[in-house]
């Protein structure tokens, strides 16, 4: 099955249980692969969901970043030009800005506080995945 097909399929699904999506993006940032972009933004216009996850990280100089996480984000610069041309004649948005790529999994309080404080004008998007530290790292759970 091609990328198309199984998205809009997806989507498909989405809508007959009533929901309506407010955007598309895709797990690890696949969305960046021609192929996978392509077919995203396509989905997007045909079916008018007019935001798409824009995966590019705004530059940390949060302490504890890995040089390769932060080296990784860099590199996926080069696909800029390409990932808003495509979106762009689709008629697709984006956030003007992202954040939490680099910092994922390292979230504490004060990593948090300076990375809100060092967001640039604009709408960004904060990408997180919640979570509590249970006994096994150390920490006392929920309640």
């Amino acid at each position: 099955m091609r990328v198309y097909d199984e998205l809009a399929a997806q989507v498909r699904k989405i809508l007959a249980a009533g929901l309506k999506p407010t955007h598309l993006d895709t797990h690890k940032h696949t969305h960046l692969a021609p192929p996978v972009l392509d077919a995203v933004a396509r989905v997007a216009e045909e079916f008018e969901i007019r935001w798409v996850r824009r995966p590019f990280d705004i530059p940390l100089t949060v302490e504890g970043v890995p040089w390769l996480r932060r080296a990784a984000s860099g590199g996926l610069r080069v696909l800029r030009g390409r990932f808003h041309r495509v979106l762009g004649r689709h008629g697709c948005r984006t956030t003007d800005h992202f954040a939490g790529f680099q910092i994922t999994g390292q979230f504490r309080a004060p990593e948090l506080v300076q990375l809100i404080g060092e967001l640039p004008d604009g709408v960004t998007e904060f990408m997180c995945h919640p979570g509590y530290c249970g006994k096994i790292c150390g920490g006392r759970g929920p309640g």
